[in-house]
């Protein structure tokens, strides 16, 4: 992580860091709140001051806010992680360097490529910076003459800021003179202290002079060597008079100017030199090929440049301790002097005081991802499990606990000692219980506590873990024991009914029964006549078992219908109309007759049935 140095001898280290700018947030967050919020005595009608505001003082409430804007002040300049005093280390830098030569004449503006062949050659540097690692650059511009824009440095940028200003009106002199754009690269690199040197040469290469070839063969037997890249087609275009012209060049004849790629000049240049040509391409293999596999794997690296840098010393903790101290002062003062309104909760104290060194530690625990690189490609050059805990480790430290868990295992089978085995036991364990494989982190624990009964760390983790099963068991019994509970209650419920409605179909029936037993006299008069007391209990009979159809099915459906079996569509039509206490009654019934028919199935030594049936 990269400080930011605001005056020789003092710096700050959490600018740049996500977790510390989060953490500035938060802490301006509270303290705008404390010095902006309203006063306590707005919220409190000045009637009920005496009730409400027993023992408020407000020279005790000043003095408990003055200490806790004075810590929140000191935490605000602590996350910022100020450093004062340092050291100077030597810091050697190694690389090559490299002279980029562009062609900028009147050729250039040719549309063969998009949106010309200038551009296309300024977007391809663009990318061939991205790919550099630590070497030194250099830009030449050329027509017919070459003129050095920018020296040999380390600052990308400045050299963006020198590309862009490139143009066709840059040099006045026309023409592509490839051996004036060479003769002025070999000057700078002349410059240069060490002996691995590049020419990178973006040119179409018309108007290609004997003297190129001739000057590029001596370059290359002082060890530079110039790798040409072709812009532009070999069909060839029209040249425009100018950028975004519709009109073109012609010569004296009035013919059109046509602008072709010399190949074949660039490859003999870059091939007497020691280099190869290339051809622009949309993709990077043509940078590739150039940089990658050659410039990078053939030219030796070399130290160019010894300097000294700053190693800032941490003195966040000079801030942080005072402030942490304040807000403990704060915590027993509010409570011995009685100031409970204004009190700040332990919880509070203890989170402001850890989000400083939480933010600190986090900061300096992550593993950068080329480290990470780096440590797997020293494992797979040496199988060896030292190296296997060691990449283990960095991918733990980065929360990717699932291909830590899997280096760990490999590093298993390489036959670790007995120290290395308990670590690897004790990380496996920690990486499984992160990722909820509580079984596999129980594993791991126990095996550690078989190679050293006498791990605390481990003792600690495995009884915490039982407790975490032993609870998540306990819940899960309960639930149980509740549905079981639940489902008994629905079969009493359902039994109950089933009572039910078997007593009222045998009230339903005594009055008939009553009623052919009490007819007397004339057979005649039986049939056509009836008592007033039947008629009205035939009528209350009646009543009760239209109420218990309307009930039931909720709709008009006669009793008659009830009775005949219906079809599929006539039951799903049926319970889609009953109303939703009922439905779920109707549907608690049907399961209790399923249930009793199964049991009289078993009974019988009939084969059970799947009594799932279908959705409702």
């Amino acid at each position: 992580m990269k400080d930011w140095e605001l005056f020789d001898g003092f710096a700050l280290g959490a600018m740049d860091h996500l977790y510390g700018s989060i953490s500035l947030m938060l802490v301006i967050t509270a303290l705008t709140l404390l010095v902006f919020g309203k006063s306590i005595r707005k919220l409190v009608h000045p009637n009920n001051f005496s009730m409400l505001l027993l023992g408020y003082s407000k020279t005790q409430k000043n003095l408990l806010s003055a200490l806790r804007l004075l810590a929140l002040l000191l935490l605000t300049l602590a996350v910022l992680r100020p450093k004062w005093g340092y050291e100077l280390q030597d810091v050697k830098k190694k690389g090559i360097d490299i002279v980029v030569a562009v062609d900028v004449s009147q050729s250039m503006l040719a549309r063969d490529l998009a949106p010309d062949r200038l551009e296309a050659a300024r977007r391809k540097i663009l990318d061939f910076l991205s790919l550099l690692k630590g070497d030194r650059v250099s830009l030449v511009a050329f027509a017919g003459a070459a003129y050095a824009q920018c020296p040999l440095t380390e600052d990308y940028q400045a050299f963006r800021n020198f590309l862009e200003l490139l143009d066709t009106e840059l040099i006045p002199l026309p023409g592509t003179s490839l051996a004036d754009a060479i003769e002025i690269s070999r000057e700078v690199l002349s410059q240069s202290s060490i002996n691995s040197r590049a020419i990178l040469l973006f040119t179409d290469g018309e108007e290609h002079d004997p003297e190129g070839v001739e000057l590029a063969r001596q370059v290359g037997e002082e060890g530079i060597r110039i790798f040409t890249v072709g812009v532009g087609s070999l069909e060839g275009v029209p040249v425009p008079q100018a950028r975004n012209s519709t009109y073109n060049l012609r010569d004296s004849s009035g013919n059109l100017v046509i602008s072709r790629l010399n190949e074949r000049a660039l490859a003999e240049i870059a091939e007497v030199s020691g280099g190869i040509y290339q051809r622009i391409s949309i993709d990077n293999r043509d940078l590739e090929a150039i940089y990658l596999r050659e410039i990078r794997q053939k030219l030796e690296q070399q130290e160019f440049m010894s300097t000294q840098k700053k190693i800032y010393q941490e003195r966040y903790y000079w801030l942080a301790l005072p402030a942490f101290f304040m807000l403990v002062l704060e915590l027993f003062l509010s409570y011995f002097l009685s100031q409970k309104i204004v009190k700040l909760r332990p919880r509070g104290t203890i989170t402001l005081a850890l989000l400083l060194f939480s933010s600190t530690h986090w900061a300096d625990s992550r593993v950068s991802k080329q480290d990470i690189l780096d440590l797997g490609h020293k494992y797979s050059q040496n199988k060896s499990p030292e190296l296997a805990y060691n990449l283990g480790h960095a991918l733990y430290r980065n929360q990717d606990y699932s291909q830590a868990r899997k280096i760990w295992e490999e590093a298993q089978k390489l036959h670790p000692s007995s120290a290395l085995q308990e670590k690897l036991f004790y990380s496996q364990g920690n990486a499984s219980f992160y990722q909820g494989d509580f079984l596999n982190a129980l594993e791991s624990w126990q095996n550690l506590l078989k190679i050293n009964p006498e791990h605390q760390e481990g003792k600690k983790n495995l009884e915490l873990l039982l407790k975490l099963l032993q609870k998540k068991s306990d819940e899960e019994q309960n639930q149980n024991d509740q549905e079981n509970q639940k489902d008994q209650q629905e079969q009493e419920q359902e039994q109950q009914q089933n009572q039910q409605n078997q007593q009222n179909k045998k009230d339903q029936g005594d009055p008939g029964d009553q009623g052919d037993q009490g007819e007397q006299g004339d057979p005649g008069e039986s049939k056509n006549q009836e008592s007033p007391s039947q008629k009205e209990q035939d009528e209350q009979n009646e009543q009760a078992q239209n109420k218990e159809s309307e009930s039931n099915s909720g709709s008009d459906t006669a009793p008659e219908k009830l009775s005949e079996k219906m079809s599929e569509q006539e039951a799903l039509r049926f319970l889609n109309r009953l109303p939703k206490e009922n439905l779920e009654q109707m549907k608690r019934f049907i399961r209790f007759k399923l249930r009793q028919k199964e049991k009289a199935r078993e009974e019988m030594g009939k084969p059970a049935r799947d009594l799932g049936g279908k959705a409702w």
